[in-house]
């Protein structure tokens, strides 16, 4: 066979044999490079004899070098970030009010069972452990990550298996869709309730839409004009995907309304129904979960404790009962913040909140400096709004997870199957609409059992189990009930709260044991938490921030930058809701502070890869031996106080 003449041309062949080298001599100089203004690291011994997740704020504890940055909220937006920059060799100081740190992943413990309050579960197990892998300190605060879904649970799948099994959705006693790892898994049991065209055709646009999201979420890290170029050049479909709703992408693959929620089971996961949710968020988050699920060994607070590590061991410090009253700003500049017992704390290169927009423009700036130069922001706060708000139920059960036979598979019911005419938003609303009225005894609602899905549960906590139920509210419901009660910091609750507690008690607990009723006799307590909690804490009812709709999603704002300069924005409100999502924020928020520009993202120069590049934090017996040796080699002052170990 006769060859063509550009395959004989030597000329030609020499072009391309250069174009391959200097691609990779490109990819091999990008491979050493650490990440971009790195310094190297001074690792040291902790300052903590306590537990560093409960070390609390003294001006004496503050780091002795200058602080860079200061971080509003120890959630995993900003902790990450926190984790992140100290490794990189910046001075941070993470600010929590609350008396135990990790916001959302904090834990509790009531009756001898601990509680986790924000993680059921996480997608992308590979993701999930490089995420921690490259922030955290393996060394001594290792995290894995275990499966979802066991061999043995009683939940089986109709193959015999419980293996992979993440999500159960039920619309009341009729229909039952059991999710489990893998795509194919994902559309055998789809089809089943729907037809095969239909799911096929679904999973392909989920995988469409998910694949243009990372252009829309690293668009956060730009200023307002490179965003504005980066999204019409690289994120269109993006912005294609961000501006349909569920309801519109399920009437173009010509899906009805049963389908339309059946296929948004799971919407308890990002708070929106079909005719409001952004597809694109759906898409990610349904993509995130659909090859399988996983929950952290020993519980979200060893997430907690492998990055808060991170930060202590570089100098850097996080620090609870540290509430931040304002952000000082002059003229334009954030330059640090007042704390509420009238400490005032400066930084040089600035101050980032990962508390959500609705705190940071609400509670910690002025209102002329919002006017200002967060006009953009506020007008998508007023605009969009915040999203739904849940009651939680916290129940101590009797017995380990094997003894009760407790699922590691989550459930999502409904009482009744959407039809034409009547979709998941109806029925969404006419049950949270329910939730107050004591004569209404169905309800929708999510269980799920975290110590069934620690394995280390046991033996932290041996002879209990713990149950976590979410029901939604309506907006405005406990907005109403919290001007009642005479505010959401009513340090005593009247005798009507206590009233409407006792009634969601006693709801929880008949939804809880309709489905598993041979928990009725071990149930050891319900403890019941309100938006009015949530608003305590994070100054707002909702649960997730800000809505997720098209309009919020498809926004150019919020972005990591504002107009107050050396003011910066992380956590769920920069991206949306989610334990991955927050984490990205962090990610983002550090791409932007490090000054990584399009090109090197475009050209395969990505934070993550180079802050893998950074030793991890050595082991505090290499740091106390390399402590003793510097000490013992003259006394030097900076031997005793740490070492220059793997830096």
């Amino acid at each position: 066979m006769d060859l063509p003449s550009w395959a004989t041309d030597y000329r030609f062949i020499g072009c391309c044999g250069a174009i391959a080298a200097s691609a990779a001599l490109i990819r091999a100089y990008l491979s050493l490079r650490a990440p971009k203004r790195h310094r190297t690291v001074r690792w040291q011994l902790p300052p903590y004899a306590e537990d560093m997740t409960r070390y609390a704020y003294k001006a004496a504890r503050l780091p002795k070098e200058p602080t860079d940055y200061i971080v509003i909220g120890s959630g995993m937006g900003g902790l990450w970030l926190a984790a992140a920059l100290s490794k990189c060799g910046y001075t941070v100081v993470v600010l929590e009010q609350h008396y135990i740190a990790g916001g959302c992943c904090h834990t509790f413990t009531e009756k001898g069972a601990c509680f986790d309050t924000g993680i059921h579960y996480i997608g992308d197990l590979k993701v999930a452990a490089n995420l921690m892998e490259v922030a955290g300190d393996p060394a001594d605060y290792p995290v894995q990550f275990q499966e979802v879904g066991r061999e043995n649970e009683d939940t089986r799948a109709r193959d015999g298996t419980g293996r992979g099994l993440y999500d159960v959705i039920k619309f009341g006693n009729d229909t039952e869709i059991r999710l489990r790892a893998g795509k194919e898994a994902f559309m055998s049991e789809m089809s089943r309730h729907l037809p095969a065209q239909l799911v096929s055709d679904w999973v392909k646009t989920v995988k469409q839409a998910t694949k243009t999201w990372r252009m829309l979420a690293m668009s956060r890290a730009f200023s307002p004009l490179v965003q504005w170029f980066w999204l019409r050049l690289l994120g269109s479909g993006a912005l294609k995907w961000a501006r349909k709703t569920t309801r519109q992408v399920v009437q173009e693959l010509n899906g009805d309304m049963k389908a339309e929620g059946i296929l948004s089971g799971q919407c308890v996961d990002w708070g929106e129904v079909p005719s409001t949710a952004c597809f694109l968020l759906q898409a990610v988050i349904q993509h995130h979960y659909m090859h399988g699920a996983c929950f952290p060994v020993g519980g979200p607070l060893s997430i907690v404790r492998t990055l808060i590590s991170t930060i202590h061991k570089a100098g850097s410090r996080v620090f609870v009962r540290a509430k931040v009253e304002k952000i000082l700003v002059n003229k334009g500049v954030a330059e640090g913040v007042v704390l509420s017992n009238g400490d005032t704390l400066r930084s040089r290169r600035g101050v980032v909140s990962s508390v959500g927009l609705s705190a940071t423009l609400g509670h910690l700036l002025s209102s002329e400096d919002v006017d200002r130069y967060m006009s953009a922001e506020a007008r998508l706060l007023k605009d969009v709004g915040e999203g739904v708000s849940n009651v939680c139920a916290f129940v101590t059960l009797q017995g380990s997870s094997d003894e009760l036979r407790l699922p590691t598979s989550n459930l999502h019911y409904w009482p009744e199957m959407p039809t034409e005419g009547r979709g998941l938003d109806a029925v969404a609303v006419k049950y949270a609409e329910a939730l107050l009225d004591v004569d209404a005894h169905d309800a929708a609602y999510f269980i799920s059992f975290p110590s069934a899905k620690d394995p280390e549960y046991d033996a932290r906590h041996p002879g209990t189990s713990t149950c976590e139920m979410l029901m939604e509210t309506t907006s405005g419901m406990f907005e109403q009930l919290n001007e009642a009660l005479g505010g959401a910091r009513t340090t005593r609750r009247t005798a009507a709260y206590k009233d409407v507690k006792k009634l969601l008690v006693d709801k929880f607990r008949r939804c809880l044991t309709e489905h598993f009723p041979h928990l009725q006799d071990k149930i050891v307590s319900i403890e019941v938490s309100t938006p009015l909690s949530m608003h305590h804490y994070l100054q707002r009812f909702s649960t997730y921030g800000l809505r997720h709709t098209p309009e919020r999603i498809a926004n150019p704002v919020p972005r990591v930058g504002t107009g107050i300069r050396r003011l910066y924005l992380s956590g769920q409100d920069l991206i949306t809701e989610g334990w991955m999502a927050a984490v990205y924020s962090g990610m983002v928020a550090a791409t932007h502070l490090l000054g990584y520009t399009p090109w090197d993202l475009v050209s395969g120069r990505l934070f993550l890869d180079d802050l893998a590049k950074i030793p991890n934090p050595p082991s505090i017996a290499q740091l106390e031996e390399a402590a003793a040796a510097a000490a013992a080699v003259g006394g030097d002052k900076k031997g005793q106080e740490g070492a220059r170990v793997g830096a």
